[in-house]
């Protein structure tokens, strides 16, 4: 009986005026991405910079949560820091939706690897190599989707996912996934991922969400205790894998710069609360560096300690 109420729930709620509307623009989206990778890089730029000032004016409820994000990490900044902070993030993330998410998924791996410099990608080699598995860690940039396919043109891996809310995207993205050979597998299939990192597989995993309290502890992000994944020491634990961080920047010619840093010595394995502290704060060290090109979208500080109020009310 629960079972028929809750389908019949989710099939009335897929009927919603509002998510029909929003699957309409999702899929003239989607369809306009093979074209917007074929643009000039300016033309996209303007397009990014004109949205910006839309969204920066508009009552839309994620540019309260991106000011809220950008207070509690950079307490130093003025008000006029802060505000130019999040409009330049806002450019960057248009950018990402018409650059390169469209560049991502529909131009050839020559178009994409003529602006990119890669540095230490020789470190993943060598491991696999000497017969171990690498998990290859990976912050949520805005350009997220331009960094795993740059990975996956150094390496073959496995990406742990989340399933999109959206119907046309989960589909699309299935799509250009298995079209780029970029396997993946569900954030709740933990088995299978374990299976197949003990298959000698290569991960890609990006930690700096809030899942909740559930194999999550407390650790510091910019000075701020925040639910942070445990799973890094976990599986590299299980696979006996190394830890290599992935760290992407775009530069104001509009090249990028990829590095790979080995971190393995650094974690502990054993002891959860200090792995994950060490990561969270060389994340922090270096999203410092480019702080508009880090995904202020969504609420990393969802989960709150015990007695802690809502950041986000």
């Amino acid at each position: 009986m629960l079972t028929k109420k809750l389908t019949k729930k989710k099939k009335s709620s897929l009927l919603h005026p509002g998510v029909i509307v929003s699957e309409i623009a999702n899929l003239f989206f989607v369809m306009m991405l093979p074209v917007l990778a074929y643009l000039p890089k300016k033309f996209k730029l303007h397009l990014s910079e004109f949205c910006a000032r839309l969204v920066m004016r508009s009552s839309w409820k994620r540019n309260n949560v991106v000011s809220i994000n950008l207070k509690k990490c950079f307490p130093e900044l003025t008000e006029i820091e802060l505000l130019e902070l999040r409009q330049q993030f806002f450019v960057n993330m248009f950018y990402a939706m018409f650059h390169e998410n469209s560049v991502s998924w529909h131009r050839s791996n020559k178009y994409i690897m003529k602006s990119v410099t890669l540095s230490g990608s020789d470190i993943i080699t060598n491991h696999n190599n000497n017969g171990l598995p690498v998990l290859i860690i990976c912050p949520h940039f805005t350009h997220m989707f331009l960094a795993a396919r740059i990975i996956r043109f150094i390496t073959s891996f496995t990406a742990i996912r989340k399933k999109q809310h959206s119907r046309i995207f989960e589909s699309y993205y299935g799509r250009r996934l298995d079209k780029y050979d970029m396997r993946n597998v569900m954030q709740r299939d933990v088995r299978k991922a374990i299976s197949l990192l003990k298959k000698k597989n290569n991960f890609l995993l990006l930690p700096d969400a809030d899942l909740g309290t559930r194999n999550s502890i407390f650790a510091n992000f910019f000075g701020i205790p925040t639910a942070t994944v445990t799973s890094v020491s976990q599986f590299a634990k299980l696979g006996r894998a190394k830890v290599v961080m992935a760290l992407f920047r775009r530069h104001q010619d509009g090249t990028y710069l990829m590095e790979f840093k080995d971190i393995s010595e650094k974690l502990t394995l054993q002891d959860y609360q200090q792995d994950a502290t060490f990561i969270n704060e060389y994340l922090a060290d270096f999203i410092r560096k480019e702080p508009s090109q880090y995904g202020w979208l969504h609420r990393r500080f969802k989960t709150r300690p015990p007695g802690e109020p809502d950041f986000y009310k």
